[in-house]
């Protein structure tokens, strides 16, 4: 790593430090009751969870493709993007996950990798079952 990189990511290690989230804090409801308090229609919610759901499958599954090819660079960009839909869906301890993974990928440290991908596709399921029994009933 020469010192520009170093530089990068102590910017980075700080921007972006762990969060402590309880572990049992698989999806922050308030964020979801926002979402309906917005006088928005319940098919958007519904939209919302389902698109969330549907998008994070796919990055999921090509967090684990570059994971096990160490493309670096790809889990990087994957990473910081399920990062940032995670925490606005209030999916924190996911976000938390991906915010560590990130980190990571900068840092190129395969092992630990290895085991928070294992991380964040477990939290998924954790997530899509809890966003899966928050989604309002259709009319």
């Amino acid at each position: 790593m020469n010192s520009q990189q170093a530089e990068m990511h102590d910017g980075i290690s700080r921007s972006y430090p762990p969060m402590a989230v309880p572990p049992d804090q698989t999806l922050d409801r308030s964020v979801l009751a926002q979402f309906r308090d917005d006088d928005d229609p319940p098919d958007f919610v519904i939209s919302l969870i389902d698109l969330f759901i549907q998008e994070t499958e796919s990055q999921v599954d090509s967090l684990r493709t570059a994971g096990h090819g160490s493309d670096m660079g790809t889990l990087k960009t994957i990473a910081h993007s399920l990062k940032g839909s995670s925490m606005t869906m209030g999916a924190k301890r996911l976000g938390s996950l991906c915010a560590q993974l990130e980190v990571r990928a900068l840092h190129q440290d395969g092992t630990a990798i290895t085991d928070l991908i294992a991380d964040v596709d477990r939290e998924f399921v954790n997530v899509r079952s809890a966003l899966i029994a928050e989604r309002p009933v259709e009319r």
